[in-house]
């Protein structure tokens, strides 16, 4: 999993530098340390920032402490902010086929801004649904 591209400008508003070169999560690491006492690795900060390519998805604690490094309580907050405040990502509840059994599906649709080594092209539009953890 990589941060998207609204994510990744939040952070280098926030740590007050452009994010282009791996050494750039030293200090990164380093920063998100220093304001939340969260802990990150340097290579954590490279999967995630697509330095290192390597699928991996990232601990809650993880996102958590970036959330809070660019001023969110945590990264549902995060996540509902981004829903609300612009149209690339969209969060909503899907429809459970009449089965009430299921845990509710998470459904985050993703529009392409940018591409570097991948398949996927600008523009395009992508579903990913996954089962909630924690129902609330």
């Amino acid at each position: 999993m990589w941060l998207s591209p609204i994510i990744k400008e939040l952070i280098e508003k926030r740590i007050g530098k452009e994010i282009r070169y791996p050494a750039d999560c030293e200090l990164l690491s380093y920063e998100i340390e220093k304001h939340t006492t969260h802990r990150i690795s340097t290579n954590t900060l490279k999967r995630l920032l697509g330095f290192i390519c390597e699928v991996q998805t990232p601990r809650l604690y993880t996102l958590d402490a970036i959330a809070k490094y660019i001023n969110f309580r945590n990264w549902d907050e995060l996540l509902a902010n981004l829903n609300q405040s612009n149209n690339i990502t969209k969060l909503e509840i899907a429809e459970q086929n009449n089965n009430e059994n299921r845990d509710p599906v998470e459904k985050c649709v993703f529009k392409v801004i940018d591409s570097l080594n991948s398949q996927f092209q600008v523009g395009e539009i992508l579903e990913i649904s996954f089962y909630k953890l924690n129902k609330e």
